[in-house]
């Protein structure tokens, strides 16, 4: 057994203690650290606030990882991963999260020990990997919702274009034509040849029959004429 180890045996002890101590963290959901006063803005130097004549007041603290959001038990603060801007990092047992507002919270590791700073790293690795999962889902959905609208103006314009059919505004290949280019998804050329087949105000709009401005009812099939 040899006396001492080599870097490359101390790298990979020191990985797979890194990656227990994630495996910790996210098996109870919850990394136990120290949090200072939040700094209120960037200060004129473009640090995060005052650092009280360059001493903070850190206190122990638990931080849950709950959902899409950090809970600091110590300040009563919930932080919604999309509100988190920057993890500022100067030193290896202390960080700040930016929050979008400038705002900044310090946390420190519960000791500036190898094991603490250990933990740190790891709950900032599985806080960095939160916040891009986040965003990502975050334009998934905002994506769905695109595709939603799209799919729902594509229904009304096949709705409006068979009724426009139903009444002989087009002949069989204008509809043909008109029905294939929504379905293939080139909704502006379809637009604007639905608006081009509009029916006109001396049309009746129910079976899209020529009408006078003199005409009460429409002579084919009898609707009442509309002349507001």
């Amino acid at each position: 057994m040899a006396l001492f180890k080599t870097d490359e045996e101390r790298k990979i002890e020191e990985e797979e203690k890194l990656k227990e101590a994630e495996r910790k963290i996210l098996k109870w959901g919850e990394f136990h650290g120290k949090v200072g006063h939040i700094h209120q803005g960037l200060s004129y130097a473009g640090v995060w606030g005052v650092r009280n004549n360059g001493k903070i007041k850190f206190k122990p603290t638990i931080i849950k990882i709950h959902d899409t959001k950090l809970l600091i038990q110590r300040n009563k603060m919930i932080v919604e991963f999309s509100n988190i801007k920057e993890i500022f990092q100067e030193y290896d047992y202390e960080v700040i999260l930016i929050l979008n507002n400038d705002d900044g919270i310090p946390l420190q590791a519960r000791n500036s020990g190898a094991s603490g700073r250990r933990e740190l790293k790891a709950f900032l690795n599985i806080l960095n990997k939160l916040i891009e999962e986040n965003k990502t889902n975050t334009n998934t959905t905002e994506s769905n919702i695109n595709n939603t609208v799209n799919s729902e103006d594509k229904f009304e314009k096949l709705i409006k274009l068979g009724e426009m059919y139903d009444k002989g505004l087009l002949t069989d290949e204008e509809f043909a034509s008109l029905k294939q280019e929504l379905l293939s998804g080139n909704n502006q050329d379809a637009t604007n040849t639905l608006e081009e087949v509009e029916p006109l105000e001396n049309t009746c709009v129910n079976c899209g029959a020529e009408i006078s401005p003199d005409d009460a009812f429409c002579s084919e099939c009898g609707t009442k004429i509309n002349k507001n």
